[in-house]
């Protein structure tokens, strides 16, 4: 544990608080211990060295970095976008760019139908459905301030707003995609969320 990285958590944590909507900020949902935010990974018998978001975003300019997979992605990308926001903490972090037009701190859920349209497209025009399936994940709903929920809940607020959107465009597709749809069974568990 070292001070750089108790700076970096800092500005981690604030970066999830301002960008995330506060759905993964263990110290304002209840986390206790403050440890955490110390930590650094360090491989034995290897001096890595510390992150460096100029050289990181030179060595992928014009490339595309995908996360594929489950929450540990998704945990991955939020680690990232962290450290780069930390190096930067006035840069845009919802910049879209589409063709000739760029979109600038645009609303979450317009930008997920946007990015849902583009990869929509993509599949009707480019992808084998005689060779190929097609599964997509179903929106995993956050729970603000689950810290204290400790049983699964009985009803839910109704359908996520992420749900609709999602129906919307697998039913303007041509090819066929099985939606593993966790949305509902998500929404019960807020006690799965606690840290």
């Amino acid at each position: 544990m070292d001070s750089f990285s108790l700076a970096v958590g800092a500005a981690s944590a604030l970066f999830i608080l301002l960008c995330m909507l506060n759905n993964f900020d263990c110290l304002k949902n209840g986390r206790p211990d403050k440890d955490y935010l110390k930590y650094r990974w360090q491989p034995t018998g290897c001096n890595l060295s510390r992150f460096n978001a100029t050289k990181f975003q030179l060595k992928l300019k014009g490339k595309r970095l995908m996360f594929v997979g489950d929450s540990l992605s998704l945990d991955q990308w939020q680690s990232l976008t962290c450290m780069l926001h930390a190096a930067d903490p006035q840069a845009d972090w919802d910049l879209v760019q589409d063709g000739n037009s760029t979109c600038k701190n645009a609303p979450r859920l317009i930008l997920y139908e946007k990015a849902l349209n583009t990869w929509a497209k993509w599949v009707d025009s480019e992808v084998d459905t005689t060779k190929t399936k097609i599964f997509f994940q179903g929106v995993s709903p956050d729970h603000d301030n689950c810290a204290r929920v400790t049983q699964p809940l009985k009803s839910t607020q109704g359908t996520h707003p992420g749900e609709l959107i999602l129906e919307k465009d697998l039913r303007g597709m041509s090819k066929p995609v099985h939606l593993l749809n966790v949305t509902t069974l998500s929404q019960y568990r807020a006690d799965r969320h606690l840290y």
